[in-house]
């Protein structure tokens, strides 16, 4: 509900991660921690990712991956973000939130520092994803 807001007030290229959480009240770190237990995880990547999603959450899908991609070609075209093909960026920021979720859950990383890494690994992720020109990179 807070991303939609922030659409309709600020247009796509405002809808970040981190603004959408703090307007939630929350850290940025807070969905990783939403699924406390591994079943609760194991429940919403088999509805997301297994072959039986059903039509409504197939749309929904569709729907948000198209608003993912579209926020990065916006980007692109901005020269924030590497001349890449969009749906290759979506799908590495994709697996990285969703590996990275799966550790904190398997107890691989210590969720008491879940704030701290996920800040890291986003800042990182955003350094190669970023185009050199925006970074000041050469």
């Amino acid at each position: 509900m807070h991303a939609v807001r922030l659409l309709d007030e600020a247009g796509a290229e405002a809808v970040t991660f981190r603004e959408v959480a703090r307007r939630a009240g929350v850290s940025p770190g807070a969905p990783f921690r939403h699924f406390p237990h591994p079943h609760r995880f194991a429940l919403l990547r088999g509805a997301l990712f297994g072959a039986e999603r059903t039509p409504a959450l197939e749309e929904g899908h569709r729907a948000f991956t198209w608003s993912v991609i579209e926020l990065i070609v916006a980007g692109q075209q901005r020269a924030e973000l590497r001349q890449a093909d969009p749906e290759l960026i979506r799908i590495a920021a994709q697996s990285l939130s969703y590996g990275l979720s799966q550790m904190f859950v398997d107890d691989y990383l210590d969720a008491s520092r879940a704030d701290t890494l996920i800040n890291q690994v986003v800042d990182l992720f955003g350094l190669g994803s970023s185009h050199p020109v925006a970074t000041g990179a050469t």
